[in-house]
Order: C-alpha cells, then sequence, then structure tokens
C-alpha cells in the first residue's frame, strides 16, 4: 500500500494542493506510521510537501463497524471540503457485478479471476472517462439540496445562545486547525455522554454497603432471583422457537429445565435464612405472564408480591428496584 500510493501521488504536479483526501478501510491503523515508513524506505518517497497535507480518511460504509472515536477522526463528514462521501471503491461496484454472478459462479478459479479482473478494467475505464461529467452532476445534485440543508441547520441553530455557538465555533476551528498534525481533536464531535450503571456494577455496591452494614446476602439472593427470571423467560423464547422440537433439542429444554427448578430451590432455601419469619407459601404472588409449571414457578422477589409488603421486604423492595434500574440499563445499552 506505501508502493501504491506514493507512486500514485507522484503522477502530475501536487505541490500547490492545499491537501489531499485519501479514502481507506483501516487508516485509522494505517496513518500511525505511514510517513516513518516512507521516509524509512531507499525506494519511497512522497512528493515534496504532501506528507504533512494528507486528510486520512474511512469510507462511510466501513467507519460505523470501528471503535465509537473512530467516527469523528476519520468519516469524511467531519473533512472540511470533502462533502458527506463514500470513500469506497471496490463495494461500490459490487451491485454492477451482481448481473454477472450467475455466469461467474460455474467458471474454474482462475477464469473467474480473469473474468473479474477485465469486468472492473471496464468499470475503471468508464469511470475515468465520465470522471468530469460525474463531479458536475454531483455539484448540481449538491447546490440543489442545499437551500433545504441551510433551511434545518436555521431551525436547529435558532435555538443555540450566542455564547454557546461562539464557543463551539471557536472549538471547531482548533479543532480544524490541528487536525493535520494530531487526528485526536476532532473528538469534540463525540457524544460524551455519562453511561448509566450497569447491573454488576449496582450489585458491587450493595454488597460492600452490606459489608460494612455486617449484613451480607441480601443483594446476592435479589440477583439469583432476577436471573433466575431472565432464565425463565429464555426457556419460554426457546420452547417457542422449536415447537416440533428433534430429541436433541428435547434433551435441552430438558436441562433447561432441571437447572432452574435447581436453582429455585436454592433460592427457596437462602430466603428461609435470611426472612425466618417469612412464610413464602402464604404469600400472594402476581401471575405470571408464561404457561409452562416450571416457568410459571413464582420467584420470591418483593416485586413479585401483590398486596401490601411484609416488613421484613422493605429494605429488600429497595435494594431490588436499584437492581432493577440496573438491569434496565444493560438492556438499552444491548439494543
Amino acid at each position: 500500500m506505501d508502493y501504491a500510493t506514493t507512486k500514485a501521488w507522484s503522477y502530475g504536479d501536487l505541490s500547490d494542493i492545499p491537501w489531499i483526501l485519501w479514502g481507506y478501510d483501516v487508516n485509522c491503523q494505517y496513518d500511525r506510521h505511514h510517513k516513518e515508513r516512507v521516509e524509512a524506505s531507499d525506494y519511497l518517497s512522497f512528493p515534496e510537501g504532501l506528507e504533512n497535507k494528507i486528510y486520512y480518511a474511512i469510507g462511510t460504509w466501513h467507519v460505523h463497524g470501528h471503535k465509537p472515536e473512530c467516527y469523528p477522526r476519520y468519516a469524511t463528514t467531519f473533512i472540511k471540503g470533502s462533502g458527506i462521501r463514500s470513500a469506497e471503491i471496490l463495494e461500490s461496484r459490487w451491485s454492477q457485478l451482481n448481473p454477472a454472478a450467475s455466469s461467474l459462479r460455474y467458471m474454474t478459479l482462475a477464469h473467474r479471476a480473469e473474468m473479474l479482473d477485465a469486468l472492473m478494467n471496464d468499470i475503471n475505464w468508464k469511470t475515468m472517462v465520465k470522471l468530469a461529467g460525474d463531479i458536475i452532476s454531483s455539484f448540481v445534485d449538491a447546490l440543489d439540496s442545499r437551500d433545504d440543508a441551510c433551511l434545518e441547520f436555521d431551525k436547529l441553530d435558532s435555538t443555540c445562545s450566542e455564547e454557546l455557538r461562539a464557543k463551539w465555533l471557536a472549538q471547531e476551528e482548533k479543532a480544524h486547525a490541528n487536525r493535520l498534525q494530531d487526528v485526536k481533536s476532532m473528538d469534540i464531535y463525540s457524544s460524551a455522554l455519562e453511561q448509566a450503571p450497569a447491573l454488576i456494577e449496582i450489585e458491587v455496591q450493595q454488597m460492600d454497603k452490606e459489608l460494612e452494614e455486617g449484613n451480607v446476602g441480601l443483594t446476592t439472593w435479589l440477583v439469583t432471583g432476577i436471573e433466575i427470571q431472565q432464565q425463565q423467560i429464555r426457556l419460554k423464547a426457546a420452547q417457542q422457537k422449536h415447537r416440533s422440537p428433534t430429541p436433541k433439542q428435547e434433551v435441552e429444554l430438558s436441562r433447561m429445565k432441571e437447572k432452574l427448578v435447581q436453582k429455585l430451590d436454592k433460592l427457596m432455601s437462602s430466603a428461609e435464612q435470611l426472612f425466618p419469619a417469612l412464610d413464602f407459601d402464604e404469600l400472594e404472588y402476581r401471575e405470571a405472564a408464561v404457561f409452562d409449571a416450571i416457568m410459571q414457578s413464582p420467584v420470591p422477589l418483593p416485586s413479585q408480591l401483590k398486596g401490601e409488603l411484609p416488613p421484613a421486604l422493605k429494605q429488600a423492595a429497595a435494594v431490588e428496584l436499584e437492581l432493577r434500574i440496573g438491569e434496565a440499563n444493560d438492556a438499552l445499552q444491548g439494543v
């Protein structure tokens, strides 16, 4: 790749260009030592001054599969003057090559490679011949959509205060001024959202609190109950997926039920130790939303009880609420 780029940039006079935009799928890794590799080579070199004018970009088809920080650093959306370009070559040709698939699939490997090379060469030639016309038509399309874009931007901009606008403009100017030297300056475009605490984090906090108070076991018992409920839901989903199960699938479902029963029995034993004054068999539970005997077995958590809670479970209810918030945060992060 070093050879290909340096040789491509050596054709023609690039001394007067302000910058060059180069899109490559893994530029976030490739650009790190690009200059050092070329300078260390006896056979490669940049055109004079060009090494400090390269905007390394990642195509919009690939950048969303990278780390979150790659988006503001390398997406063409944030490179002034580039426009929102795909920066892709091969992937954009797939739709043009698809009609040839029915013929290519019956060819030998060598014949197929030869045919694909011929098709790509033809596409590349047509691209070069039509390049000027395509640029003009793209410019006309951009002008047509510019008014609508400006209108929508003005609506958004009108909600911003002068103080905040001035601050953002200064940050933007600084980021773009430093981008060629340090691409991390573009991180100001990243969303700085504080993530809500996960279930496991809340579990640790509650367990530490219990250790300080000398009353351990409640949080672990509640988390086990939540895990049992999640396991009941997974079992229900597995049964719905395999409505006519094979013998192997029946065995897997039976094993899931076995584990569920064992875990539920262990939970009930722990409940008797934590709440010796309570008779869980006499408590009234909410109706389960599932209809299998094992899946419908009530989990004796405070949230599953009807009516007023017994005094012994009021502290457990407060802790369960915190844990449920963590469970919801995990679910939202997984969307």
